[in-house]
């Protein structure tokens, strides 16, 4: 028949006729089917050659290669006619029509065309089943093809699935092999569905959940693949092992891992659960692996710092494969922190005087317990570090002996307030600021001091004592004794027993204001000023009135002084009801004093009723102390001695050629002859002999007699000494031991209960007005109810002084740290 005369076939629109092809491991590219070139009318009598071929039979048309696929690349599969032979006329198509025999013969061969594509890579492949694939597309063949090349590809995955079978038997490179086996598959598999593109819109893509060949080879290959379990598990174990040489960086070439990941995240995702739980176990076995070998063998410090390593490099891992292992980056890093630290937490800890040496690490294992709320056990080992050093400082044994040191006392208290800044420091730099660390040193020091709460108190008192001798003996500048007061007041609000400490420091005040020839009012005034800013004006009345009585003293002494020339008493006027020496009110003077002495005396008594006539005035020369000077025929020297000494030098002075016994000078002065010899013995020193003491024999020479007489050729070599000796003060103003000290000095009221509603808010942190007084008067041990009337002008007292913070929203009241 002549082209000229017989009307040119029209294929398909290639629209409805589309496939995805392979274009990589990676992507999928939309391959369109090129167009057929027809013959038009009018064509040249040279293509009649073509026509005659086109219509051969159907075994010639299936044996001439004129189809060129160019090779496997990232382009698309371009169709290349190279015989003329490639338009089909509509007479052709009848062929099939009417030889069924013809059809049946060239549908056997469709198993052995895909499985002979998909095993061998060949450069040309068959025109005439191409073409002849196109003839039969209207012939309802649709589903018998896709059959048939479905169990092409499947005979083709069996030999496929042989040759890994052969290589997990000969423990030969299965990923490498199975990844070069899934590309050639893969490039392969696109030939096939180019060649068979005529059913994949008519029956694959409307007929199956697939949208083409393509896709459908690749789900056969991963389900085929999956149904092997051996094969499965030797898949995930090698890819587990490659990623544990990953970890530990023997393996620097992370491509191959990458590969492997991304075709089973996206090809065989069936496989994707059993992996994930093949990964979680493997993770756990090899940091709990790297924690028993890193306790075995290294320092604390130094394993600490190799868990974190790890740590930071499992999350960099992670955050490499983030795609294909975000399922189980969480389970990991969890997994990581918890086998190596967070599960030997409590053997870690036990090393916890190295750890707070190295702050950087502290602090990275407090974010990682934060992260994993694990804080509770770091907050512990604090707590019991703070305690355990601070018993260190706080030893019964020491305590005792500290009392009777100065320079001791002050390095007690001085430890202490070091600790307590190194550890406050720790809390900033490691623990961010947290709030229950400051609330666990606060508690670990107030557990400990309050263990031996009446020691510490008494240390306390003896802190200020001594640092106000400081001052008074030395050039020490005022601020460096704020500084060291406001130390031990710091110290002082932890201390339970307070009422010790203020006994105990009245005690050691009076001795300060009565013994000391010039103490300093305005240092003592400032130490009573912060007690009462901090305790309340009640527990420091008696303090502030010994003050006000020494000023008192000196400004009536100073009118005496504008009066006469020379003073040689310094009275002080003491309230009975507010100094430490309730044993001597009502004792009256019995001293035999010289004229100059009871002249000065008679003088303030009469000034003192003056200026008070309604007052009772009792002379105590036990208490007293007198500043005198004694000429000699080479010099003068200025002396601080007590009353008595200073009559017992006088009376000296008045008889110097003549000796005298105790007894004797105790009978003519009046004074006890106990008390002559521990007045006499600060005189009689070798480094200031102011009395000479001799033996003296009697007439019956049985026993020597103890004499004293004035020492007139003493050289004097110092402006002024001190003849106050301790041993000369009176028992009431000695420090006493702890057991010996008034532990419950009473308090007022007031006092009590807001100790009581201090110690309820520290427990609750906030509580309304009504809950506080419900839980005041349910407290047991006193009658609380009398009280009811004073809780309001208590929680007022306790808010001016900054303890408690008042909430006008809610009408509650905060516990201040």
């Amino acid at each position: 028949m002549s082209a000229t005369t017989t009307p040119a076939y029209t294929p398909t629109p290639i629209s409805k006729r589309r496939s995805l092809v392979e274009d990589n491991v990676t992507d999928r590219t939309l391959v369109k089917k090129p167009k057929h070139p027809s013959i038009a009318p009018g064509s040249s009598t040279a293509d009649t050659s073509s026509m005659a071929n086109a219509s051969a039979p159907i075994d010639t048309l299936l044996s001439h290669e004129c189809l060129d696929l160019a090779p496997y690349s990232k382009s698309t599969l371009a169709f290349t006619p190279s015989h003329p032979s490639d338009t089909i006329t509509m007479e052709q198509t009848r062929v099939f029509e009417h030889k069924p025999d013809t059809v049946d013969k060239f549908l056997a061969r469709i198993a052995l065309i895909v499985q002979t594509t998909m095993t061998q890579d060949q450069s040309q492949t068959k025109m005439a089943a191409r073409t002849a694939f196109l003839q039969c597309e209207d012939l309802g063949l649709d589903e018998r093809i896709y059959h048939l090349v479905i169990e092409g590809l499947n005979e083709a995955i069996k030999v496929l699935l042989a040759e890994l079978d052969q290589s997990v038997h000969d423990n030969a490179d299965l990923l490498d092999l199975w990844l070069i086996q899934w590309h050639t598959y893969c490039r392969r598999l696109a030939r096939v569905n180019f060649i068979f593109d005529v059913v994949n819109y008519p029956y694959v893509i409307k007929q199956t959940r697939y949208t083409s060949l393509n896709d459908l080879g690749r789900r056969l290959y991963a389900d085929a693949l999956c149904k092997k379990e051996h094969l499965t598990q030797a898949v995930i174990r090698d890819t587990i092992v490659i990623l544990t040489n990953y970890r530990r960086r023997t393996v620097k070439d992370k491509s191959q891992l990458v590969k492997t990941l991304q075709l089973l995240h996206r090809d065989f995702w069936p496989m994707m659960p059993q992996f994930n739980r093949a990964l979680v176990d493997a993770s756990r076995h090899y940091f709990d692996l790297n924690a028993k070998r890193g306790l075995d063998a290294m320092t604390m410090s130094r394993y600490l710092t190799f868990c974190f390593k790890l740590i930071v490099l499992e999350q960099s891992l992670q955050h490499e494969l983030q795609p294909f292992l975000a399922e189980t980056q969480p389970v990991v890093l969890r997994i990581a922190s918890e086998s190596l630290i967070l599960n030997h937490l409590d053997t870690i800890l036990k090393d916890f005087v190295l750890l707070i040496q190295n702050q950087t690490l502290l602090g990275h294992l407090y974010c990682l317990a934060l992260q994993f709320d694990q804080v509770a056990k770091i907050q512990d080992a604090f707590a019991n570090h703070v305690k355990d050093n601070l018993r260190k400082l706080v030893i019964v044994d020491d305590l005792r002996t500290i009392l009777h040191s100065s320079s001791q006392c002050l390095q007690f208290v001085t430890n202490i307030h070091r600790f307590r800044l190194e550890m406050q420091l720790v809390i900033e730099t490691a623990f961010m600021n947290d709030s229950a660390f400051t609330g666990s040193l606060k508690d670990g020091l107030e557990t400990i001091i309050n263990e031996h709460s009446s020691l510490v108190a008494d240390c306390i008192a003896h802190f200020f004592y001594y640092s106000l001798l400081l001052k008074a003996n030395t050039t020490t500048p005022d601020d460096t004794i704020h500084a060291m007061l406001s130390l031990a007041l710091e110290l002082f609000r932890s201390v339970q027993a307070k009422d010790v400490c203020r006994a105990q420091l009245q005690v050691l005040l009076a001795k300060t204001l009565l013994w000391d020839d010039s103490p300093d009012l305005t240092m003592i005034t400032f130490l009573v000023e912060n007690l009462r800013d901090e305790c309340g004006k009640e527990f420091v009345l008696d303090l502030l009135a010994m003050v006000e009585d020494v000023s008192a003293s000196k400004k009536l002494s100073l009118q005496l002084i504008e009066k006469k020339a020379t003073q040689i008493l310094h009275p002080v006027l003491v309230q009975n009801k507010h100094w430490p020496l309730r044993a001597f009110w009502g004792q009256k003077s019995q001293i035999k004093r010289p004229s100059q002495l009871r002249e000065e005396k008679d003088d303030f008594c009469e000034a003192y009723k003056h200026d008070f006539p309604k007052r009772r005035l009792y002379w105590i020369p036990s208490l007293g102390t007198t500043l005198t000077t004694a000429y000699y025929l080479h010099g003068q020297i200025n002396l601080h001695t007590t009353e008595i000494q200073a009559v017992l030098l006088l009376f000296l002075a008045k008889h110097s050629q003549s000796r005298y016994t105790p007894s004797a000078l105790g009978k003519r002065n009046g004074i006890y002859q106990k008390d002559i010899y521990e007045h006499l013995k600060p005189l009689c020193m070798p480094s200031l002999p102011l009395v000479t003491h001799d033996a003296y024999l009697d007439k019956d020479k049985s026993h020597p007699m103890d004499t004293y007489r004035l020492n007139l050729d003493f050289i004097p070599t110092q402006p002024f000494a001190s003849l106050v000796d301790d041993s000369l003060i009176p028992g009431c103003l000695k420090v006493s031991d702890t057991h010996e000290t008034e532990k419950h000095v009473l308090f007022s009221r007031q006092q009590k209960l807001e100790a009581v509603v201090m110690n309820i808010l520290k427990a609750k942190r906030t509580c309304t007005f009504n809950e506080l007084q419900e839980l005041v008067l349910a407290r047991k041990g006193r009658p609380w109810a009398t009280f009811k009337n004073l809780i309001k002008p208590a929680l007022n007292t306790l808010a001016d002084r900054g303890l408690v913070v008042k909430k006008n929203d809610t009408h509650s009241y905060q516990y201040q740290e």
